[in-house]
């Protein structure tokens, strides 16, 4: 394959045939197929390059040289080079290859449960994944989130992109069925707490007000034995009304800042063509301590459907200057409690919260936030026996 890249000669030598294969051999000229056609006529191939050393020796050995047959690429590119038609159609086919290339062609879907193939297709063209797409504007997290907003039975999806070919894999979301009345049931606590009201439906229960129950503690059950020893299941259906603990706990720095920015702005630019990367500055370092960073594309497009792979990057660095934050202890205390709260509402959202009692410890750097919730709640879980 070397030989061929890099072309061949075959050679017809004539005079002192001997002498010049032995200067060939001290000038390390690697010779072969080397035939002897008369006591003074050789023919041998070589190399394209050592010809210009090949002919010096043969003045020096006093032989003639004659060229018999070209051979490799060099030989065959400048024939196509005489040919500009030829060379324009390989360049448009070689540009059209590549630009395919640089767009999904196929999908793959690979869908669990109950999921219909067709049906997730259609989900993923309105999407913006379909055959034809450019690679590069393929945002699988954009994806997945317009996938699982409008299908509420697809609880999760990945995007994969190799080459032309997508890789999709759906998951089903899972409900939970509801228990039918006619299936014997347990009734467990989910939570941890002192019971306040216990109410009781159907089933037998053990508990009474006062007493703690863990989660996963039987609330009511729906094994009932009569007076004969004889053990029914039956449905059961309670709940209870806990007074339930919570502690929480943030850390942050007794020092605040902000960043305000100086309206110093600095611009890099750079292109990418398909894969590549081509940079249009040449300051590596932007020499900013602190600063926004916004970015802006702007693709090649012909018309209002076809995207060329060329994007136009430009960085946008904002100076910004730090300036402390001054807040009196109130006023930290209050940012603090605040944003634990919201973050407590999210975790529980069905916990009313009957008492809160909020404190600070401090220390040389940072400050700890303790918030200790007392709340009121309800649970109750029904389990199959």
């Amino acid at each position: 394959m070397s030989i061929f890249l890099r072309g061949s000669l075959r050679i017809r030598v004539e005079g002192d045939c001997e002498r010049l294969l032995d200067l060939c051999g001290e000038n390390n000229i690697p010779l072969w197929d080397i035939e002897r056609e008369d006591g003074f006529t050789v023919c041998l191939s070589m190399r394209v390059e050592h010809i210009y050393t090949l002919r010096r020796l043969c003045r020096k050995a006093m032989c003639r040289l004659h060229i018999l047959k070209k051979k490799g690429l060099p030989f065959k590119a400048r024939r196509a080079f005489r040919r500009p038609a030829l060379l324009v159609g390989l360049a448009l086919c070689l540009g059209a290859l590549w630009m395919m290339s640089q767009c999904v062609w196929t999908i793959e879907i690979n869908a669990e449960g109950k999921l219909k193939e067709r049906e997730v297709r259609q989900l993923l063209s309105d999407a913006g994944l379909k055959a034809g797409v450019p690679v590069r504007s393929v945002r699988a997290q954009r994806i997945k989130n317009s996938v699982i907003s409008a299908a509420d039975n697809i609880a999760y999806l990945t995007v994969n992109i190799k080459g032309s070919h997508a890789c999709v894999n759906v998951y089903e979301r899972t409900v939970e069925k509801e228990i039918s009345e006619t299936v014997p049931c347990d009734v467990i606590s989910g939570l941890t707490g002192v019971i306040t009201a216990i109410r009781v439906k159907q089933g037998v229960t053990q508990l009474r007000i006062g007493q703690t129950v863990q989660a996963g503690d039987i609330i009511a059950s729906g094994a009932v034995t009569d007076a004969l020893g004889e053990t029914r299941y039956y449905h059961a259906d309670a709940e209870i009304d806990l007074r339930t603990w919570y502690t929480r706990k943030a850390a942050v720095p007794t020092e605040l800042f902000e960043y305000v920015p100086t309206g110093e702005t600095k611009t890099r630019s750079y292109l990418i063509v398909g894969q590549k990367t081509v940079k249009l500055y040449l300051i590596e370092s932007i020499g900013y301590k602190w600063y926004y960073k916004s970015i802006d594309r702007k693709s090649l497009t012909i018309g209002e459907d076809i995207v060329l792979p060329v994007t136009l990057v430009t960085e946008t660095y904002t100076e910004c200057e730090r300036r402390p934050i001054e807040l009196d202890e109130e006023q930290f205390k209050e940012l603090i409690e605040g944003r634990m709260l919201a973050s407590f509402a999210l975790a529980h959202p069905d916990a009313s919260i009957v008492k809160s009692e909020f404190y600070i410890n401090k220390n040389e750097k940072t400050c700890e936030g303790v918030l200790r919730l007392e709340c009121a709640e309800t649970t109750g879980i029904k389990t199959a026996r």
